[in-house]
């Protein structure tokens, strides 16, 4: 990994993606403030520090030496603070720098690969349920944003500092369709065109028998089922109606990501091309 331009002596000390990956900010600088502790130029002092405190409480007492005892217990103090700041700030605040950046990579690094496998998955998702609605609003989405990734990844020193937020916003604005389309899947798997046609055939022709059925009074039990049944079917029809409406819905948000993706690579486009100028 390129960590910009960190000192050598940060290289040394640098974890693996394992380590950083469930650590919080605080447990870094927590981990980081034991280390500094723990440090000889720290513990050595610290160990004298107690030792010269037990040797004025137990010892000097019975013995004498009082005075050296609280001379050598504020020299040791002085030796633990100086040693540790000097540590902590010269080095281990460093290296929590390091942590946290790498941490904050490999985060970035498992959100891309989050991102990756729903694409791939709602690919797979449209195909199997041939929706071709689907496949063009997810087709249109990546058009969108592949495009961008290496205008927004390219790093200039005509670029302004507003430009930062670019690469964020851009892939925000992206997973936000990807999330639309997921929630668009199992709508359109719920609507069937071949059972919509089906029922609103079955629908047409119950409303001609029962008109059949209306005229002939020995036919009044059966006109009761027929009836039922026909309410029946409209419930369904006016339920996959609300579906498809939603379908509609997801589908034009998942459109206006793609457009906003679309607009930004030409507002990018044209201030690229007048910061060269």
């Amino acid at each position: 990994m390129n960590h910009g331009a960190k000192p050598n002596r940060a290289e040394g000390v640098r974890p693996t993606a394992a380590s950083t990956s469930g650590l919080s900010e605080q447990l870094i600088w927590r981990q980081v403030f034991f280390e500094a502790v723990q440090h000889p130029a720290t513990l050595l002092p610290f160990a004298v520090c107690v030792l010269a405190g037990v040797f004025l409480l137990l010892v000097s007492p019975l013995l004498g030496g009082g005075l050296w005892a609280v001379a050598l217990l504020a020299a040791s103090v002085l030796g633990f603070v100086a040693g540790f700041v000097i540590r902590y700030r010269a080095e281990y605040r460093e290296r929590a720098d390091v942590l946290i950046h790498i941490r904050e990579e490999d985060q970035a690094r498992l959100e891309q690969e989050a991102t990756e496998r729903l694409k791939e998955s709602l690919r797979a998702g449209f195909l199997n349920i041939g929706s071709s609605r689907g496949s063009k609003a997810l087709q249109e989405l990546i058009g969108e944003y592949e495009p961008l990734v290496p205008l927004i990844s390219e790093r200039r020193d005509t670029d302004s500092l507003s430009m930062a937020a670019l690469p964020s916003m851009a892939t925000e604005i992206y997973r936000q369709g990807l999330n639309i389309l997921s929630n668009a899947l199992p709508v359109m798997s719920a609507i069937q065109r071949p059972e919509i046609e089906r029922l609103e055939g079955e629908v047409a022709e119950m409303e001609k028998e029962i008109r059949k059925l209306e005229g002939d009074d020995s036919q009044r039990e059966r006109l009761t089922i027929k009836k039922d049944t026909l309410m029946s079917h409209k419930e369904r029809l006016g339920l996959l109606g609300q579906l498809k409406l939603r379908e509609d819905q997801l589908l034009h948000q998942s459109g206006r990501c793609a457009a906003s993706l679309h607009r930004t690579r030409i507002e990018l486009s044209s201030i690229r091309a007048g910061g060269s100028a």
